[in-house]
């Protein structure tokens, strides 16, 4: 049956393919996502699973060559959470702890004084331990369980890579809020920490004349915020690492949702973290300024939406799909992602002017469908 009871449900208890038990480890919370990836030594392949609740778990699931299905597995604990410098025990109550969404500061010093308590013994970190998690799942409970696990997941292809399904796993994680490549040795190398904020670009949640598409273009230079870890990942065919963040803007009773989608190009080339550094890339509040400089800077791409539920990559990757809600109407967009090479010495000024004016028509989003829910 199904490994998790649906999108709003409570966390239901699975038994494992060996015949099971019903203790936490084989309990599915709040599947975000899914990837599938190719393990050249193995022959074969299996699907990932992306769970939010908690510090994350990511499982898999894979069809064995032999009689047996070998089912499903824990391919990674605390997928999302693991040094608890960017959350706090606040978070057990659905508060992200943040009071300034573009605000950095304060988060080690407020989660170090606060730590989850199991058994009467303090667990030293603010990272929800997974395996209390059936705290949350009782019928009396009325405690929402904490969503600092994993979500996006994607499958970074080599450049020389016999298939795109064969690569190192991306994770977007909600408790470290930044988004990793998991490396071979098992270092996590920061891909994304900070991105340009949705708040200071445009409304957000767009006109039905297509305007929204200009949104990128008033970007506030300098304006970034923390990422939240809580979006969709994929890479387009060239190396671009293509995401979505979603966050609060306003202030007090004036706040109103906000999401983005967001690049950063030529991900693919960015050096792996050493393992030595690996565990204090943790406490980064941003990429240091002699790694930021061998990279791509964060683009925002596309914030025409209140709610962005997920992005597809359309034939040849030369255009993105984006889904998502304005107000109470569904929305579907295509965006073009291919940038033209305007490098031309030779043109006259009549004929650059002509060119941005092009470039400016082709790059605002059409609408492909508009739906009230």
């Amino acid at each position: 049956g199904s490994p998790y009871s649906g999108h709003n449900s409570h966390p239901t208890s699975s038994s494992s393919s060996s015949g099971g038990s019903s203790d936490t480890t084989n309990v599915l919370g709040k599947v975000h996502s899914l990837s599938y990836q190719h393990d050249p030594d193995l022959g074969r392949g299996y699907v990932l699973l992306s769970d939010s609740v908690g510090s994350g778990r990511i499982w898999r699931w894979e069809v064995g060559g032999g009689p047996i299905t070998i089912g499903r597995s824990l391919h990674m604990e605390r997928s999302g959470c693991r040094s608890g410098l960017w959350t706090s025990v606040g978070d057990l109550d659905g508060d992200d702890g943040d009071d300034d969404a573009g605000s950095n500061s304060s988060r080690s010093s407020r989660s170090s004084t606060t730590t989850y308590v199991v058994d009467g013994k303090p667990t030293g970190t603010s990272c929800p331990p997974n395996d209390m998690l059936l705290l949350f799942w009782g019928e009396k409970s009325e405690t929402t369980p904490p969503m600092l696990g994993s979500a996006g997941l994607a499958v970074e292809f080599g450049r020389d890579a016999d298939s795109f399904r064969t690569g190192k796993l991306v994770v977007a994680e909600r408790g470290e809020r930044r988004i990793v490549r998991i490396e071979e040795d098992g270092a996590r190398t920061p891909l994304v920490l900070n991105v340009p904020s949705p708040c200071c670009s445009g409304s957000g949640s767009g006109d039905d004349d297509g305007d929204d598409g200009d949104a990128a273009a008033r970007t506030v230079a300098n304006s970034s915020i923390r990422a939240t870890g809580d979006g969709r990942v994929l890479y387009g065919p060239f190396g671009d690492l293509i995401f979505t963040e979603s966050t609060d803007c306003g202030n007090g009773g004036d706040q109103r949702p906000s999401s983005a989608v967001y690049i950063l190009r030529e991900a693919v080339n960015i050096k792996a973290v050493p393992a030595s550094k690996s565990r204090e890339a943790h406490s980064w509040k941003s990429i240091p300024q002699e790694v930021a400089e061998e990279r791509e800077a964060v683009e925002l791409l596309y914030n025409g939406m209140d709610v962005v539920t997920d992005i597809a990559l359309g034939p040849g990757g030369e255009e993105l799909f984006v889904s998502g809600l304005v107000g109470d109407v569904s929305r579907i967009v295509r965006i073009p992602l291919n940038q033209e090479d305007d490098d031309d010495d030779d043109s006259s000024d009549d004929n650059e002017q002509e060119d941005e004016e092009k470039e400016k028509q082709n790059a605002k989003p059409t609408s492909a469908f508009t739906g009230k829910l």
